[in-house]
């Protein structure tokens, strides 16, 4: 990346910064509008925004993004040694570690809890910790698909509609379509996404390695009532 597009989005970042500084709530159709550029640009915008430690609240009903109050900060729970070593194994041996940005996260989040903890029992969780390991198929994911799957997640979690684009190796590729994320299925073999599907107008399930593009919309869904998860 040349130094004149590092420097300008990082303008752009600050930008971002100061109009949620205002303290107003913008959609990213509103952000886009005002720095002139695509949804997609501001997606990954507020993703630097996160990287960087300023905390975000997105607001469903609204489609909208505001900086966090104090009130929306949570509070560390309150383990005793065995429930933080329990917590701490369960996401070490998480079919997450997979993901390369996942798993990243997921250290960053277990270091932050043993943090507060006392020495003896940081060190006791982090040797058990660096004794179990789950095997994980992460060289068969690309780039691509780790973004994918990442956009997924993130869609899931905020109950907005992805724009995907499925590639030639689906039955019916390539073609794009709106798909409301219902479930995601994983295990050390493989991933699963089912969800209702806008070009099919039923519910699918798919590969994330099907996937070549995955965008999420503004748009807010709801999981029907008589839909039941597996597992």
């Amino acid at each position: 990346m040349r130094a004149a597009s590092v420097v300008g989005r990082h303008v752009r970042v600050l930008q971002i910064l100061r109009q949620l500084q205002s303290g107003q709530s913008f959609t990213v159709q509103e952000l886009a509008g005002r720095l002139a550029v695509c949804r997609r640009t501001v997606f990954r915008d507020l993703s630097l925004l996160r990287d960087a430690g300023v905390s975000l609240v997105f607001d469903a009903q609204r489609a909208c993004y505001r900086l966090a109050a104090r009130d929306d900060l949570l509070q560390a729970p309150d383990l005793d040694a065995d429930e933080l070593t329990m917590l701490v194994t369960a996401v070490h041996l998480s079919v997450l570690q997979g993901i390369p940005g996942c798993r990243d996260l997921l250290r960053q989040t277990t270091n932050k809890l043993l943090a507060l903890s006392p020495f003896h029992v940081r060190h006791s969780v982090a040797r058990l910790a660096d004794a179990c390991t789950v095997d994980t198929p992460a060289r068969d994911y690309s780039p691509r698909t780790t973004c994918v799957m990442h956009q997924i997640l993130l869609a899931l979690h905020q109950r907005r509609v992805l724009r995907i684009r499925l590639n030639a190796t689906y039955p019916e590729g390539p073609l794009d379509t709106s798909l409301a994320t219902y479930q995601v299925l994983a295990n050390t073999s493989a991933w699963q996404v089912t969800g209702r599907s806008s070009h099919h107008r039923a519910v699918m399930t798919l590969d994330p390695r099907q996937v070549t593009q995955a965008d999420i919309t503004d748009e807010v869904y709801a999981i029907p009532r008589g839909y039941r998860t597996s597992g």
